[in-house]
């Protein structure tokens, strides 16, 4: 009688390169209704992602769709407090706004929109509806 016996974590995916499952599979976005900065800069409270990814910030129009990204920053496994996101596009900013997390699965350090999908997890994108306080005076 035989035993067989795995050893090790991860496994090869169809391209051959090695998967590691995250250490985590929690995933969480705590934000604010805030105003935007001077300096166009959000807080994002906290963040828990099981991969090392990206924060995005969506404009969100006035049917509740989302929208292009208009500021994002990168974010590493585990949690994060008091994340600062800076909005690059003002021309498209609205006065309602979301915070997706993403995976990086483009090339690294570059956030690609078509590349770097939404983190989901139990069939849910991983992201949180916000509204901008001051909306008015900073439009």
């Amino acid at each position: 009688m035989g035993a067989l016996i795995l050893t090790g974590v991860g496994c090869l995916n169809k391209n051959k390169e090695i998967f590691k499952p995250p250490l985590t599979t929690a995933a969480d976005i705590q934000i604010a209704d805030q105003n935007l900065e001077p300096d166009n800069r959000l807080n994002i409270s906290k963040i828990v992602t099981p991969v090392d990814g990206w924060i995005s910030i969506h404009a969100v129009n006035d049917a509740g769709l989302i929208g292009d990204a208009i500021g994002v920053t990168q974010v590493s496994m585990g949690e994060s407090k008091n994340t600062k996101v800076i909005i690059s596009d003002k021309t498209r900013l609205t006065q309602n706004l979301a915070a997706m997390l993403r995976h990086n699965k483009g090339e690294k350090n570059l956030f690609e929109l078509d590349k770097d999908g939404p983190v989901i997890i139990d069939q849910q994108v991983i992201m949180r509806k916000f509204t901008i306080l001051n909306f008015t005076d900073v439009k």
